[in-house]
């Protein structure tokens, strides 16, 4: 295990992950239609979310998701 910088030392990287891969490991991306687009953007402002909060709190709250968890 490697010390990673970015976390003084509490989390380990294994070996052989090079340091933006373990850093990027729980990134997300999609291609959204334009109106799940639109609609996920006006719902992130009227509840002051940034669309990183905003999937973060979606996911966390979503009743499918949590009945799988």
């Amino acid at each position: 295990m490697i010390a990673d910088p970015a976390q003084n030392g509490r989390r380990q990287r294994p070996e052989g992950i090079g340091y933006e891969a373990y850093r990027n490991r729980f990134k997300v991306y999609s291609k959204l239609t334009e109106t799940n687009w639109l609609t996920f953007r006006a719902w992130c402002v009227a509840n002051k979310h940034n669309y990183n909060s905003g999937l973060n709190y979606l996911i966390a709250t979503h009743p499918e998701i949590q009945k799988n968890a």
